[in-house]
């Protein structure tokens, strides 16, 4: 697949920063802003190219002598859950999966830096106020589904950002409450919005990169029917 020479024009590379995945690494990013009159078309072609989105603009690591970040999707259509992933389904039965419930932006915000606090104390999404959050997470330029989990209880314990592509859904964010490790919930909003995405009857859920090295990330590989973008192609892990 090409990029059209109009897009390519656009884009624009970062200087090295600290990377967030490997000590003692530095990273550098491709990047294309985005704009509302090529949001859609770009954010579908790059993102099957192994882009991910960050609030306006795609990015792409192309960093020296690294290459350890790859994007993975879940192929829908040959996803079967293991016994652990039934066994969570079953764990959080009591729990509601809902498209974003009103009145809950301070419940979201608050339960987001929760997560960090807890979850990426070192990471620099903790010094996003309530306005950069909600530019991340409500005026998204690309067209975007919020779902909640609710607890019994009646509590927002979880939501995620996601995506809608032609052929698949994009997981951008995601975030839960720490201190129900035990429910496995990150684990859970996938699992959820894998049924989504048989829904809307399309075929793919892209989870963003995957970095061996980070313990963080494995759980990408716990999925069956994971695919990695390798040297241009989709292939199967």
């Amino acid at each position: 697949m090409k990029l059209e020479k109009t897009i390519a024009q656009t884009f624009l590379k970062t200087k090295p920063l600290k990377c967030s995945y490997i000590k003692d690494n530095y990273e550098e990013r491709l990047l294309l802003p985005i704009n509302k009159k090529n949001n859609f078309r770009i954010i579908d072609k790059l993102t099957k190219l192994g882009f991910r989105r960050n609030i306006d603009y795609m990015y792409l690591p192309i960093c020296k002598d690294c290459s350890k970040c790859i994007s993975t999707r879940i192929n829908i259509r040959n996803f079967s859950p293991s016994k652990s992933q039934k066994r969570n389904i079953n764990k959080n039965k009591q729990i509601r999966f809902v498209q974003k419930e009103l009145n809950r932006e301070e419940e979201r915000y608050l339960l987001f830096r929760k997560y960090l606090q807890f979850r990426h104390s070192e990471g620099m999404m903790l010094k996003m106020t309530k306005k950069d959050f909600n530019n991340f997470f409500y005026n998204t330029p690309s067209k975007s589904i919020i779902y909640d989990i609710i607890s019994p209880s009646n509590n927002l314990i979880g939501s995620i950002l996601l995506d809608e592509m032609s052929d698949a859904l994009s997981a951008v964010y995601s975030f839960f409450d720490p201190t129900l490790s035990k429910n496995g919930l990150g684990i859970y909003l996938i699992l959820k919005s894998i049924e989504q995405v048989r829904k809307m009857q399309k075929q793919y859920l892209y989870l963003g990169y995957w970095v061996k090295e980070s313990k963080k990330m494995n759980y990408k590989k716990s999925f069956n029917s994971i695919q990695l973008f390798i040297d241009g192609n989709w292939v199967s892990a």
